[in-house]
This record gives structure tokens, sequence and C-alpha cells, in this order.
């Protein structure tokens, strides 16, 4: 079952650290050319322009800065990519001559903003910034935003061209200077500079269209955001390429998000790959633009960084941060809004619209019920984060704006990477789902040689009681009761047919409307199970509802990840012939998920049995 699958994060964010101080030397030869071609080195720096997030003398955002004459300039734009082309002359077996492009190098902007490689001498060239990262996001600039009928091979992105003479061409997408020498050709964007939208490949190098209004640093700055986030955390894609699309003046329903389910849109498939891309928007309407809002991009970094890790499943997966969901998908929701703030130094999350600001304080938790402070609670888990956050670097709470300015985020970074389910044993077995218990665990555990702050000797039980309690977290995790456990163990080998499980009660008792519908992702709509295999074992599966039959548009849905299978019953229903691997040495872990699904009216409690009877 891949979420329950430990993810090494320090060790893949030192990998991307590594890979992106070498970005300058990444690969310059020139691409198709002979040995015997001379070439010129251009090298430069990319910069962009920064409008900065306003805040009142308590840290509470008011708005972006409105004075051009105070916007951050020349900040480096990080692991950004730049390309170099040149155009060459062949000759065809017919003795036909043609003019032909070729990428002679293609990099990453190092951590300065700073680039360099090779042209070829005496011959047509030119670099191109375009809106790729080496994180794999792209920033998609397609006239129709994410709902476009193109492929996502078709889709533009913003492309900036300069010759090196250090010009920008003029009517014409394509610069045509002839270097004989070495040069530097730096690009520094202003808020409003034009771009070229297009697609940045050989057979269409000549086709992009100048912008009519500049989208300017914009575009740079939300991929300075993606670097920020990255070199702090890791990974920002959710495991494949992200095609997140932004353009000003289009702003989708759903605002800005990320996409899971890959197969919502079929043009996100990549013939080279044999996979779809994922998409993403992020909105870019005249009355709310996010470019700048670090405060909504970060979030959706996060939550694309704990997919890539954890992968769940994308039909449950919710952006609601509802007060009541299963113990993992908690901290799906809990999780990104506390990484967020702790990137930021700040609890306040903005958003801005025009010359003001919406924010969310991530502390305020005022919206709940009593009964709705629990560890399945996601407001109350990115409050926790934040109260932890303090306490692990030696803070006040709730202190001042310039207490959080000290704020390390290394100092609790790992309880984001380091999933605890399994025992600590010498032979280790999976023991737990991911919950909130288990991540708080590592608050007592010994401190790493990574580790900058020794936890263990921060974080005791008489420090956690108190500090847990006013989230409704009891502490230490109770041994009985519903905190306890939350994976059910069906055993080894079973068999229905001689041993029937234990019913299962669903309920949606704590269940929340989301967009008009209930998302299924209570805690008490769902439980996991799971069971081991010592041989090749075929199920019959079926199940016992009661009632026997459920009401209209209620299914419960019988999930089994390893194998990539789901059955759906409407009650108690036949059974599904499904074979299971086992080994004799090494019993074969398996996991079951079982979930009430109702989306449109809450239904009372169900009990539920499943019947795995091994086939004859």
């Amino acid at each position: 079952m891949r979420i329950f699958c430990p993810r090494q994060g320090l060790a893949l964010l030192g990998a991307f650290l590594l890979a992106a101080g070498l970005a300058c030397k990444s690969s310059s030869s020139p691409s198709g050319g002979s040995t015997s071609d001379e070439v010129i080195t251009v090298s430069g720096k990319v910069t962009y322009t920064r409008v900065p997030l306003l805040k009142d003398a308590n840290g509470v955002p008011t708005g972006l800065e409105t004075d051009p004459a105070k916007f951050t300039t020349k900040l480096p734009a990080r692991a950004v990519q730049v390309r170099g082309w040149s155009a060459k002359e062949e000759t065809a077996p017919d003795g036909t001559k043609t003019t032909v492009w070729k990428i002679t190098f293609e990099q990453q902007t190092g951590s300065d903003g700073s680039y360099s490689g090779s042209l070829l001498k005496g011959k047509p060239g030119f670099v191109e910034l375009s809106s790729r990262t080496g994180t794999g996001i792209r920033l998609v600039s397609d006239p129709s935003g994410i709902d476009s009928s193109l492929n996502q091979a078709e889709r533009p992105l913003y492309l900036y061209r300069k010759g090196t003479d250090g010009k920008e061409p003029e009517g014409t997408p394509v610069p045509t200077t002839s270097p004989t020498a070495n040069a530097t050709v730096d690009f520094d964007l202003g808020t409003t500079d034009k771009w070229w939208i297009g697609v940045s490949s050989q057979k269409l190098l000549t086709t992009p269209v100048r912008e009519t209004q500049g989208t300017g640093s914009r575009v740079l700055g939300i991929l300075d955001s993606v670097y920020t986030f990255s070199s702090n955390y890791g990974t920002v894609n959710p495991g494949d390429i992200l095609d997140l699309h932004y353009r000003p003046g289009i702003s989708h329903p759903k605002g800005s998000f990320v996409e899971y389910d890959r197969s919502v849109y079929p043009q996100a498939y990549d013939s080279t790959t044999n996979t779809r891309h994922f998409f993403g928007s992020l909105r870019g309407g005249s009355a709310n633009d996010d470019a700048w809002d670090e405060g909504v991009i970060f979030p959706m970094l996060a939550r694309n960084f704990l997919y890539s890790a954890w992968q769940w499943p994308a039909g449950i997966l919710v952006s609601g941060r509802l007060p009541d969901l299963a113990p993992d998908l908690v901290l799906f929701e809990g999780f990104p809004d506390a990484m967020a703030a702790s990137l930021l130094k700040s609890p306040y999350l903005a958003d801005t619209a025009g010359a003001g600001a919406t924010f969310r304080d991530i502390r305020d938790l005022s919206g709940l019920t009593p009964v709705q402070r629990s560890p399945y609670s996601a407001p109350c888990v990115a409050a926790l984060c934040w109260e932890l956050n303090l306490k692990a670097n030696s803070l006040p709470s709730p202190g001042t704006a310039a207490d959080w300015e000290k704020i390390n985020l290394a100092a609790l970074r790992k309880i984001f990477y380091y999933l605890i389910v399994k025992s600590t044993d010498t032979t280790p077995v999976v023991i737990d789902t991911y919950s909130l218990y288990a991540q708080l665990s590592l608050l007592q555990a010994d401190k790493g040689a990574n580790d900058p702050v020794d936890l263990k000797a921060i974080f005791s039980d008489a420090v956690l009681t108190p500090l847990l309690s006013p989230f409704g977290v009891p502490w230490p995790r109770p041994t009985t009761g519903e905190y306890a456990r939350f994976l059910l163990d069906w055993g080894d080998n079973p068999n229905s047919a001689t041993a029937p499980l234990s019913p299962i009660t669903l309920s949606m008792s704590g269940a929340t409307r989301l967009g008009g519908t209930f998302p299924g992702t209570s805690h008490r709509e769902m439980a996991w199970a799971k069971f081991r295999l010592s041989k090749d074992t075929a199920y019959n599966i079926s199940l016992q509802t009661v009632p026997a039959q459920l009401p209209a548009g209620a299914t419960i849905l019988v999930e089994i990840p390893n194998l990539g299978r789901t059955l759906t019953f409407t009650g108690t229903g036949p059974a599904t012939r499904i074979p299971f691997p086992g080994n004799t040495d090494a019993p074969v872990l398996q996991f079951v998920r079982v979930r009430l699904v109702s989306p449109d009216t809450a239904i009372p409690d169900v009990q539920v049995t499943v019947k795995l009877e091994a086939a004859s």
C-alpha cells in the first residue's frame, strides 16, 4: 500500500539543493553541431521586480505595495529554464541547403539567477528564457486556461528572447544576431514587460505571439516562489510534471488549485512518457490575482509535496480544511497551512485582491465547536503546528511579528517528512495509518545528526499534554478507545467462512458539506484494515450490511490499493473473486479501505461486515 511507504524527505531535499547549486553547470554542448563548430560563450543573469506584500505593525497583511518606487528590484529568478538557439546551414542529399535551428544549451538558472552556455560562432543565435522550472513545473499561458481543448504539448508557455547584442526582437519572435565573440545577455523583467506566448520547439520556433498587455515579472515571481518552497521543503510537483495555468484576466471557478485526478483532463496525456501531466490553475483575475500571493501558492505547493510523498487516492482529496477528516487525510489538509506559515514566518496567509487583502489566521479556531477540536480537525492541526513551531524555536506564544521572524523552519520540519506507521523493533511492521499521533511521536525521538534542535529535550509529556489540550488532542496517546489505533488487524490468512470478521460501523455523524455535497472523508465514514497472506489466495469478497439495502444514492466502496481494485456495493451484495499474492517466507501485507459515500444525503449509521471467503 503506497501510502504506508516512508519517504526520506531530507535526503531528497539535500539532493535538490545540490542540483540547484550545480544548475549553472548544466550541459551546454551544441546540439546537433559537429565537433569542429566554433562556439562562443554567452552568460548572464535573470532578475525580476517583485511587488511586496504590506503588513501593519502587528504583521497583519494589508495589501500589495502600490508605489512602483518601493517595488523590490533585481531579485534573482532561480531555477528557471534558459536555452540557447543557433541556426546552422545543412545540406540535404540532393544538394539543397536549408537553415535549421538547434538548441545549443539548456539549463536552469542558479541561486543567483545566473546562467552560462555556448552558441555557434558567426551563426544566427539567441537566448530564450521560458516559464519552466527545474522542479517539474511549467507555467502555461493558454488563453482558454486549464479547460483548453489543446493537448498539453500544444499549450503555450511564456517566452522571452534576446539576441547576443542584448536586444529584444521587435516584429519577429526570432532574433537574428550572429555572435563573433563572447557575450553577456541579462534578463531583467519589470512588472509590465511583454512576453512571447508560444511553444518552445524547433518546429514552432517562429510562431509565438507578442503579448498586448505585459504580464511582466509576475511570471518569474510565481516561478521564484516555487523555488523558495522547493529549496526549503523539497518536491513541488505531485510526482510528475505539473502544468500550472496562469494568465492575467483568467480565473477558474475553483480558484487556485491542482487537480490530482489525472483522468479529469484527457488533454494532459504526454505521448513521450505515456503518462498524463498533472494540471493546475493559478487565479489571474483582474480583481483577484494570485501571482504575488505566497499565502495561496505555498499551501498549494505543500499539497503537491504531500501528495507526491504519500500518494493518497486522488478521489478522496479535498481542500476544504474540514473539522472532521479521516486520520490520514487530516494531515493532507492541515499540514499545508502549517508548512506555508512556517516558511512565511507568519500565521497570516494573505490573499490579495485589488488594493486590499483578505487573510486566514491559521490560529483562529473560533468557528469550531468543542466537539470539532480533535485529532481529526484540519484547522486544529494547522493551528497546533504553529504553536509547536514557536515552542521548537524557543519563542513566546502568541509572540509578535518580530518574534516570528526568528523562526527556523528546519526546527520542526521533520514532522512533515518522516512518517511513523511502523513498530520500532528489529523487524518493523505496519501498525497504524498515518495520523497526527504518529507525527507527534517524532517530537520525542532522539535528535538526528541533521536536526538543528533537540526536540526531545523540549517536548516532554509535561509540556505536550497542556500544549495539545486546547486542540482536543489527548496526550500521551490513549492506549484504549478510538485514538489508540486507526488500523484494524484482520490477522494472517483470514477466511470469513471459518472465522467471520468483526462488523464495522460507518457513520456520517461528523460529515460536513463541501460545495453542496458530502465528500465522504470524515473519520467515521471510512475504516482501514490490514491482513497478511503466506500463500497465494483467491478470495470471494462480498459485503453484508445492516440495513441490507442502502438509501438511494449511497454506496459502500471496498478499496484494495495494492491491486488497484475498487468494489462498489449498494448494500448486502454478491461476491467478486479476486486473487491475492502471498509468500511463505515473507507474508504479503495487504490493505483494505471500507468507505461510505453518500454525496447528497446524510444517512443513518450503516453496519458493514466484509466477507473474505477463500475460494476452493
